[in-house]
């Protein structure tokens, strides 16, 4: 077994660019057979979706896998229903269109107000339009039924009418909303208006409605509420407002490992927004809401932890840069002394690397090939056991970015070297980690990645289940021992 070390290197560069590190093509009987980011789904290994939220619009999660459709029509995009599991235009109601729509009778959305909250300050909808309160005479119409049918900072008086109050839960706490008057519990009542002083030069402004709510965020994965995920599975971010009202939603990365922004965003259905941590580390996701020019936000503090089974290979660095991650390993399968020996050997091993034949750094196919942006699934040991195969996840091209490679298990007696390719001329630092089992084993300090000329290559190490050794050669072309 790999023993616990830290390994620190002084200089480098990088390589790596990634395609999503998933095989269709490997048999399983289950889903430990199918390593840490993917699972078994007809005797197949394949990357699934956890709910209908990480779909997206317009699909649904089917048997693992996303798939077009729908099952209620809030999984459909504004303006369309739900029927059977196809999203089609229609609406059943003013919440199902877009903003500054109403629902007509013939169920299609068109442009106007469904409501008073449709409606800006000091307006109410009527015949779907907005017009001013007190604007019309009131020929009797109720212009709400309930507070959700106004503004934020407005209740629905027994009237009939929008004005401005409180709603229950809105008020600070030790006191409650009285849903006749609007105020709440402990404070002044406010006088009749006597009409200004003799010495009042006139009335004072109107300052608008003070706007005030409250809101709460949540991640959960498997419908679970959680503090922790795994890097690169799929969890859903909530916000929940109170009082309950439309607003203007944003998820952003307050604080992530190294100042990464290492964060892959799905597409948010309604309130819920999926996501998925690409780094080993801690951060603060934020979610804002904003109405009226009024913002409130609220924090989650998560820390992203590697797979709990099996090898987990992370690369990572600061600045904007294209940096790839290498590996690929050298079977005790066909000894040698010279690349001659290697030739013309059936399986293409064309090195002789620390006296065995392999395939080189950068090769893209065949077997025992490198796993890398261009061979994200190589086929390296045994064809019927997902575990001895790698994973590549990643391509980062711009900015500060993480990718990643999973192995199962490693193969008694073979050797697995690790590289790095840089592009680019912009120079900045680069890290490798290697966890096991969910335990970091190897760490290296940040390294500096020079421009892609005259050496972008960097051998960084040798991992066997012997241990880690590092290398740390630059090379103008792909290393070799």
């Amino acid at each position: 077994m790999v023993s616990n070390l830290r390994v620190w290197l002084a200089s480098g560069l990088v390589c790596i660019v990634g395609i999503a590190c998933m095989d269709s093509e490997q048999s399983c009987s289950s889903d430990d057979q199918c390593g840490p980011t993917l699972v078994c789904r007809a005797a197949q290994c394949v990357v699934a979706c956890a709910s209908d939220a990480v779909c997206g619009a317009g699909a649904i999660c089917s048997e693992g896998e996303c798939q077009a459709g729908c099952r209620e029509s809030n999984q459909c995009p504004l303006g369309q229903l739900c029927e059977g599991v196809s999203c089609v235009n229609g609406c059943d109601g003013s919440d199902r269109c877009e903003t500054y729509q109403y629902c007509a009778p013939n169920g299609q959305c068109l442009n106007g107000c469904g409501r008073d909250g449709d409606c800006g300050a000091g307006r109410f909808c009527e015949e779907n339009k907005c017009v001013p309160i007190g604007g019309v005479p009131d020929a009797g119409g109720a212009q709400c039924e309930r507070s959700e049918d106004c503004r934020v900072g407005e209740f629905c008086h027994p009237s009939g009418r929008c004005s401005v109050g409180c709603r229950p839960g809105t008020c600070p706490p030790g006191r409650t909303c009285d849903e006749r008057t609007g105020q709440c519990s402990g404070g002044s009542t406010p006088e009749r208006d006597a009409g200004p002083p003799a010495d009042d030069a006139g009335g004072a402004e109107d300052t608008g409605l003070v706007i005030a709510f409250d809101l709460s965020c949540q991640l959960s994965f498997g419908g679970h509420s959680v503090d922790s995920l795994q890097v690169r599975a799929d969890g859903d971010l909530t916000i929940e407002l109170r009082p309950e009202f439309e607003a203007e939603v944003e998820w952003t990365v307050e604080r992530s490992p190294g100042d990464s922004g290492s964060v892959i965003w799905g597409e948010a259905v309604e309130r819920v927004q999926p996501v998925a941590l690409q780094r080993v580390g801690n951060y603060i996701l934020r979610g804002t809401a904003t109405y009226e020019g009024v913002t409130e936000h609220c924090d989650i503090e998560v820390s992203g932890r590697a797979p709990r089974r099996g090898y987990w290979f992370e690369l990572g660095w600061d600045g904007d840069r294209d940096i790839d991650l290498h590996m690929v390993p050298v079977p005790n399968q066909e000894e040698c002394t010279e690349d001659r020996q290697c030739a013309q050997n059936q399986l293409r091993r064309r090195e002789c690397n620390l006296n065995y034949c392999a395939r080189s750094f950068d090769s893209r196919d065949g077997r025992d090939g490198a796993c890398w942006a261009r061979n994200a699934n190589p086929i390296w040991d045994d064809p019927n056991n997902p575990r001895t195969n790698p994973h590549y996840l990643g391509d980062v091209r711009q900015g500060a970015g993480t990718e990643n490679i999973s192995l199962g298990e490693l193969s008694r007696g073979w050797t697995y070297r690790l590289a790095l390719r840089a592009w680019g001329e912009n120079p900045n630092r680069a890290w490798l980690r290697i966890y096991r089992d969910g335990e970091a084993v190897v760490e290296t300090e940040p390294m500096r990645i020079g421009p892609e000329e005259p050496t972008p290559w960097l051998y960084l190490g040798r991992l066997t289940t012997e241990g880690y050794r590092p290398v740390v050669q630059l090379s103008a072309t792909a290393p070799r021992n």
